[in-house]
């Protein structure tokens, strides 16, 4: 049976061992990000790109994407690229995301990374598929592209559950044992996983645009939005660990903590959708 590291259990009281769980958590989150992110948003990003392309028309090959890419040229370097920085890096970023709410979803059992994955694609969904992005309208079918794009954050939350899963499952806590000492290395590198992916959300304020800050905004709101109920429920007395196990205001903050986020996501993406339809038809 595969165990899993609940950090934020009511018998860790010591700010000490609270902080270390955070640690574990966030460290086991961002390593499976980083790999889902790869698989999903690189590899499955290259595959959605491949078929945009080979759906554009013969005048329209050779010219450049929104992204300033040939369309219908495959090279080496520009796959390597959008694994490492579509996929990889922003991956920290949905692995933190993932680590924050796995409570929300716990309930869902072996369904919970394809519920995660769905809810990522109504809050965040709009930040890859952009209205203002030609290409959605004008190579091939723009239903076709948003959901080949769409099923990319289903993909990564499908791979990111069970992978944080088995990596919290077997990450030993740092301590003086062979085990504790051999993963020192691999925490300093979580560690650094970990200031990427918060850089890369805090980055997004000095964006241009008007949805710019949004992009910081809607990850941020979650992230400490979850530490937050799971003080409260400690504070309270409540085990969390999954949403039916939290009473009260508690409850309630933690509903309102996952709906927000995905209200402002389902507003924004509607309008970027009526955008590309609009321009498409």
């Amino acid at each position: 049976m595969q165990t899993t590291i609940e950090p934020f259990a009511s018998d860790e009281s010591a700010p000490a061992a609270w902080l270390l769980s955070v640690v574990r958590q966030a460290t086991a989150g961002v390593f499976a990000g980083a790999i889902a992110g790869g698989i999903a948003g690189g590899l499955g990003g290259r595959l959605a790109m491949r078929v945009t392309g080979l759906m554009a028309t013969d005048a329209e090959q050779g010219t450049l994407t929104e992204a300033e890419q040939t369309v219908g040229e495959i090279t080496f370097g520009g796959t390597l690229e959008l694994v490492i920085f579509g996929g990889v890096l922003v991956g920290l970023i949905g692995g933190l995301l993932y680590a924050a709410t796995s409570r929300w979803f716990a309930g869902a059992g072996g369904w919970r990374g394809l519920l995660f994955g769905a809810y990522l694609l109504g809050a965040l969904g709009w930040t890859v598929i952009e209205g203002d992005n030609f290409d959605f309208a004008t190579l091939g079918s723009v239903l076709v592209n948003v959901s080949m794009f769409a099923a990319i954050f289903v993909l990564f939350g499908v791979l990111v559950a069970p992978l944080h899963s088995w990596i919290s499952g077997s990450l030993p806590a740092p301590g003086l044992s062979v085990g504790g000492i051999a993963s020192l290395p691999l925490y300093g590198l979580g560690l650094l996983f970990i200031m990427m992916g918060l850089g890369l959300i805090l980055s997004a304020f000095g964006e241009d645009g008007r949805e710019a800050p949004f992009y910081a905004i809607i990850p941020m709101f979650l992230i400490v939005g979850a530490l937050l109920v799971i003080w409260m429920g400690r504070r309270n007395g409540q085990r969390f660990e999954r949403l039916s196990d939290l009473q009260g205001n508690a409850r309630m903050f933690a509903v309102s903590v996952v709906a927000i986020p995905m209200l402002a996501g389902l507003a924004l993406g509607a309008q970027s959708l009526a955008q590309m339809l609009g321009e498409a038809y």
